[in-house]
């Protein structure tokens, strides 16, 4: 019985949190209510209302706890995400934290993330979900560049379990023959570049200058952060100033250095 529980609460933690909390209310009411009210109460020895009271609140609150677990998994990927400097220390992270870290990074572009249990995993790490369709994941954190095999694998995966889509992330890249196979299978390959990509699309969008930076930035040349690099133009991919252009140092993301853009013909 006890292990029937720690399944339920490790499939609570591992779907995103608001499910974990449906889940809860419909155990609630269906042993609170609905269980008594269809079975005879004359074929038990115990009055079975008080039974089937607690019951209900024990798993409830089991869905609850996971439904919290999973909201400090979001969090601890997102911290882990930021953290990020670039392609340098993704490849210095561990495989179970790169997993987290391509987790969050399709969280960011929309999905909602199931993760797979620890272990055997039968080529999935990561189940995505979105718009009622379903992806699955295989992360592969390799210096070497991941060949048609882990490709064909995945696609054989995603035949035999009617999901939408396959996605192979690789922390290198794919071999000439495994790019032609996904290209063929319909399988998405994300490698290093695209990794960095995210890094660079989901940076903090640029603050408010001072007046005295305004004034600066509406030369024609783009101003350069403390560590003297020229800026390069760029669009904010999030936040309260998406769409916007700003300026973002070229060496990124070495350098993390960032000013509002101003348009500098309106200067001349």
């Amino acid at each position: 019985m006890a292990n029937e529980w720690r399944r339920l609460y490790q499939e609570a933690s591992r779907v995103p949190w608001p499910a974990g909390v449906v889940l809860a209310i419909i155990f609630f009411v269906l042993f609170r209510y609905l269980v008594p009210a269809i079975l005879p109460r004359s074929q038990f020895a115990i009055p079975l209302e008080p039974v089937m009271h607690m019951f209900a609140w024990l798993l409830a609150g089991v869905c609850l706890l996971g439904a919290g677990q999973s909201v400090i998994r979001k969090r601890s990927r997102r911290n882990l995400f930021d953290k990020q400097s670039g392609m340098n220390s993704v490849t210095e992270l561990s495989w179970s934290d790169f997993e987290r870290l391509v987790s969050e990074g399709f969280q960011r572009e929309g999905y909602s993330i199931v993760e797979s249990p620890k272990g055997a995993d039968g080529g999935i790490d990561v189940t995505l979900l979105k718009d009622g369709k379903r992806y699955f994941v295989q992360c592969k954190h390799w210096r070497k560049d991941v060949g048609v095999r882990v490709v064909r694998e995945l696609a054989g995966v995603v035949k035999t379990s009617n999901a939408s889509g396959g996605i192979v992330v690789a922390s290198s890249g794919f071999t000439p023959e495994a790019r032609d196979f996904a290209a063929r299978s319909g399988i998405r390959l994300v490698d290093r570049r695209e990794i960095e990509g995210w890094l660079v699309s989901f940076e903090p969008p640029a603050a408010v200058p001072a007046a005295a930076e305004i004034r600066d930035q509406s030369s024609s040349v783009p101003p350069r952060p403390s560590c003297g690099s020229p800026m390069v133009r760029r669009i904010a991919r999030k936040g309260p100033n998406v769409g916007e252009a700003f300026w973002g140092c070229s060496t990124f993301p070495r350098c993390r250095g960032t000013r509002s853009f101003l348009s500098t013909t309106s200067s001349r």
